[in-house]
């Protein structure tokens, strides 16, 4: 028994494969048009999200992070900012020289030029040029808790 095509034989079931295929591909086609007319659409507007995370590392205090990223596309140019702040959820020791309630922070842009988006045509092609820029400061000490006798758990896989 033919299981592609059950009503078919020869020259028909392979029409009717090609028939399938073709919608198919008709199908993919018109999912990937969908896909990136959305992300197109993403890209075009302004973007800006905000992150919380809570963290309980072992072995130190407990610790929240802020996030903020945004991104604008204006012509041929995108531009991104992506800042971060760390903070420990509660006062550290005044025992621990340098430490304050802010732990580090950290900030990150990048500037892009499309020269395909130029109004005129170009030798250059479909390329971009970027300017990117990173600064992060740990203001406080990451605070471990150590044991002069164990200063590090051992974790090794044999």
């Amino acid at each position: 028994m033919n299981t592609i095509c059950p009503s078919a034989t020869g020259s028909a079931c392979r029409a009717q494969l090609l028939e399938l295929l073709g919608k198919y591909a008709v199908f993919v086609n018109g999912y990937k048009t969908s896909v990136n007319a959305f992300v197109e659409t993403l890209r075009k507007d302004p973007l800006l999200t905000f992150e919380y995370d809570f963290n309980r590392p072992t072995g130190q205090p407990t610790n929240s992070t802020f996030r903020l990223i945004g991104q604008t596309v204006q012509g041929g140019w995108t531009l991104t900012l992506n800042g971060a702040a760390s903070i420990y959820n509660s006062t550290p020791s005044s025992a621990i020289l340098g430490s304050s309630l802010l732990r580090d922070i950290q900030v990150a842009s990048e500037a892009s030029y499309d020269f395909s988006k130029a109004k005129k045509a170009t030798i250059i092609g479909h390329s971009t040029a970027s300017a990117a820029y990173y600064f992060q400061d740990q203001t406080s000490p990451a605070i471990l808790s150590v044991t002069p006798s164990q200063p590090c758990a051992r974790s090794f896989v044999h």
